[in-house]
């Protein structure tokens, strides 16, 4: 994949590619759990209550902060072939690891059942999760520790937690003033693409990988 195809292809197939060929990809195991979870959140309104309390612990446990255990209490059962629906994401998310990115984790299943999708047309609106959560790999941010102000990380920090990304125009205007010049952060800020957890401007900003 080039540069080009990565900003321009409306193609899930294409950008889906770019982590089914990597043999390790660092990034995965956390980003790729939370690019499931926003699926899941897409359509959670059609969820159960228990359903809606093991995805906030697949949530948690992408960010350390669920242990494997408690992701295993409430571990999704596999729906088999049933890949087209609510249950099939929701087991991917949930899906165990030993907190070592490997082909192994929960990217192994969140490709599959992406890839079952992918042949239905079904995920279109997933280009836009997948330029959210992950950043330009031809065009790596450097993120200046001048642009850390209360504010940035105050906007973001509330963003995360509330899942509610509307201020991320604000957030651009924040960086601006504490200096930031970088094209790249502030178009993704105040961009028409689609903003959820693991939003890597926002990812920056916190600290998360």
């Amino acid at each position: 994949m080039t540069e080009e195809e990565w900003l321009t292809t409306t193609s899930f197939g294409q950008l889906l590619s770019n982590f089914a060929n990597r043999e390790y990809f660092p990034e995965s195991e956390r980003k790729l759990r939370l690019l499931v979870c926003a699926h899941c959140r897409r359509t959670e309104s059609s969820s159960s209550y228990r359903d809606r309390q093991r995805l906030a612990v697949a949530e948690a446990f992408a960010d350390g902060a669920a242990s494997r255990g408690q992701l295993l209490a409430g571990r999704a059962v596999n729906p088999g072939k049933e890949v087209d629906t609510y249950e099939a994401f929701l087991w991917a998310a949930t899906y165990p690891s030993d907190g070592k990115p490997s082909r192994n984790s929960v990217i192994v299943p969140a490709l599959n059942y992406f890839q079952c999708l992918l042949y239905q047309s079904r995920l279109g609106y997933e280009v836009g999760y997948i330029r959210d959560i992950f950043e330009n790999p031809f065009r790596p941010t450097v993120f200046s520790p001048e642009w850390h102000t209360d504010t940035v990380v105050a906007l973001a920090r509330q963003m995360y937690e509330s899942r509610d990304f509307s201020a991320m125009p604000i957030l651009a205007d924040a960086l601006q003033d504490a200096g930031c010049d970088n094209t790249d952060v502030l178009d993704h800020c105040r961009g028409p693409s689609p903003h959820v957890r693991g939003c890597w401007v926002v990812d920056l900003v916190l600290g998360k990988q």
